[in-house]
C-alpha cells in the first residue's frame, strides 16, 4: 500500500489496536508506480481479476439499488483484491475466488459490512450536492457552477481519504472498530497528502497518454 500503517501494540483485556503512520516523502510516488507496474507484469493475472472485479461492480450497479449495494459490499471485495495482491507479492499465484473470500470469514465479513454500511451513508451527501457541472451535447455548451464544484471537490476528497486503507487496516491489522480505521486512514492521508497528491497527478496523467 502506498502508505505503511503499523501496528504499534495491543492493549489487554480489550484488544485494542494501536496505530500509527509514518510520513514519506514526494520521491515515493514514482517508486509506486514502478512497483505497481512490475507486479502487474510479473503476475499478469492481476490484471484479469481487476477487469473481473469492476465488472462484476457494473453488473450489480444495474440492478434496482444497485449503486448503494455496489458501495455497500466494495469494502468486502476490496479486501479479496488486497489479499490477491498480497498471494503476489509472496510470490503465490492469485486467483479470481479471493475475491469473495471475506464472505467466509465471519468476524471480517462483519466489520467489512459495517464499513460498507458508513460507507453508503457518506455517499449520500454526494448525491444531494448540487450538480457541479452541466454539459448540453446539442448546443455544445459546458457549464460549471465554481461554488458546487468546489463543494464537491472538497467532500469527495474527504470521502476518500477517510475510507482508502480502511479496508487494509480492519482485514489485514485486525481491528474491528471502525472509527478507528478511518480515523487512523484519515491520518495517514492527511500525514501524506502531497505524495499521495503527486502519485494520483501521475497515474491521471499516465491515462490521459494512453487515451490520447
Amino acid at each position: 500500500f502506498p502508505v505503511t500503517i503499523c501496528r504499534r501494540g495491543v492493549s489487554r483485556p480489550f484488544m485494542k489496536l494501536q496505530l500509527i503512520t509514518r510520513r514519506v516523502t514526494h520521491q515515493h510516488a514514482g517508486q509506486w508506480i514502478r512497483q505497481a507496474l512490475s507486479l502487474l507484469r510479473h503476475n499478469p493475472v492481476l490484471i484479469g481479476i481487476t477487469c473481473l472485479m469492476y465488472l462484476l461492480i457494473l453488473l450489480v450497479t444495474m440492478l434496482p439499488a444497485g449503486p448503494l449495494i455496489s458501495v455497500l459490499l466494495m469494502p468486502i471485495v476490496t479486501a479479496g483484491f488486497y489479499q490477491c495482491v498480497v498471494d503476489a507479492l509472496q510470490k503465490k499465484t492469485p486467483v479470481a475466488s479471493t475475491l469473495f473470500g471475506v464472505f467466509q470469514q465471519p468476524q471480517a465479513r462483519k466489520a467489512l459490512l459495517t464499513l460498507g454500511a458508513v460507507r453508503v451513508a457518506c455517499v449520500l451527501p454526494l448525491m444531494l450536492l448540487p450538480q457541479a457541472v452541466t454539459i448540453n451535447a446539442e448546443l455544445q455548451q459546458f457549464n460549471y457552477d465554481p461554488l458546487a464544484l468546489l463543494l464537491v471537490v472538497a467532500y469527495f476528497s474527504f470521502y476518500t481519504m477517510l475510507f482508502a486503507y480502511a479496508e487494509a487496516i480492519i482485514y489485514f491489522l485486525g481491528e474491528r472498530n471502525i472509527m478507528q480505521a478511518l480515523r487512523a486512514s484519515l491520518d495517514s492521508c492527511w500525514k501524506n497528502v502531497l505524495p499521495l497528491t503527486v502519485y494520483g497527478a501521475m497515474l491521471f496523467g499516465g491515462t490521459l497518454v494512453e487515451i490520447s
